[in-house]
């Protein structure tokens, strides 16, 4: 309960916090750097309160957040579906075929397993995700070294942002749902 507590401690700077994160991320992290730390939760601490907040409302088991998507394809890619036929072609090696395949699963009548194994995989997706990002910025920014602890604090305000945004969307559709 102590560790949860430190972690998740209520006073002015959490208000602070995600009132910035929520209208100006970017700010956050020049706030951070201009050296007026105090006024706001340390980034690594807000990053794991609101990814352990997402993975709790978007874990296994959860319902579903959304309908259906529609995304408009990348230049020079085509996306075509039709009732019984799928043709996906985005040119990115053998993408294509796994596309292919996949969208012929849906349109057997597979889609409800591909959701539901998108949905509990997203989380740990993201997650994974900012380590690798982290140990990519890394290669890059070897030198100066400052420059890659700017870009991994902005990273981590960036993710925190996301999931305060899919928490909100979350929370959104349960209240519209119910």
């Amino acid at each position: 309960q102590d560790g949860w507590h430190t972690l998740t401690h209520l006073d002015g700077r959490f208000w602070r916090t995600f009132g910035a994160l929520l209208l100006r991320p970017g700010h956050l992290t020049a706030e951070y750097f201009a050296g007026r730390r105090q006024r706001y939760l340390p980034p690594v601490r807000l990053y794991l309160v609101l990814s352990v907040l997402f993975f709790s409302l978007a874990g296994p088991g959860s319902p579903p957040t959304a309908g259906p998507v529609s995304a408009t394809p990348p230049p020079g890619g085509a996306v075509e579906v039709e009732v019984g036929r799928c043709e996906l072609r985005l040119g990115i090696g053998g993408l294509d075929g796994a596309l292919q395949r996949g969208c012929q699963r849906v349109l057997q009548g597979d889609s409800r397993a591909l959701s539901a194994a998108l949905r509990d995989n997203i989380p740990r997706m993201m997650f994974v995700f900012l380590p690798l990002l982290a140990a990519a910025m890394l290669l890059l920014y070897w030198r100066p070294r400052r420059l890659y602890l700017e870009h991994l604090v902005f990273g981590l305000h960036n993710h925190a942002a996301l999931f305060l945004a899919f928490i909100t969307l979350i929370v959104g559709f349960s209240v519209i749902a119910t």
